[in-house]
């Protein structure tokens, strides 16, 4: 039975490493784009991962996109490390990483029907004025 367990993490582990690659190769085109906005952020975003679309719904479908919000945690706290420093900051990312993961997830409940220009755009109007800078 242990060798099941030990299967699974290393599973998990692949599939992280998997949606990490995806992750941070948007980040570097949205870098290297100069993009500076939420709105060119969040719609590139959702851009970007309905090229994987076919392997996102695979991942829900079987109860695994919780790994997502691993990625997306890891990835905002090394990437915004200097601004871990104040605990207030580092609450207040991590509740809206938890928002947009959220979206994913009702997007991923959805078959990824709705186009990541109409979710891009409700997403940034539910974003308070003080949340855009963190999360850029």
């Amino acid at each position: 039975m242990s060798g099941i367990g030990m299967a699974g993490d290393a599973v998990e582990e692949i599939i992280r490493f998997y949606l990490r690659g995806i992750m941070s190769n948007f980040l570097e085109k949205y870098e290297k784009n100069n993009g500076n906005s939420l709105e060119t952020y969040l719609s590139g975003l959702f851009n970007h991962f309905f090229i994987y679309r076919t392997q996102l719904l695979l991942l829900y479908q079987n109860g695994l996109s919780y790994l997502l919000l691993d990625v997306f945690n890891d990835l905002f706290e090394e990437r915004q490390s200097e601004k871990f420093h104040n605990p207030a900051t580092q609450f207040h990312l991590f509740y809206h990483i938890g928002g947009i993961y959220n979206f994913f997830v009702l997007w991923l409940s959805h078959d990824m029907q709705e186009t990541p220009e109409y979710l891009a755009q409700i997403a940034v109007s539910n974003f308070p004025a003080d949340a855009k800078p963190l999360l850029l």
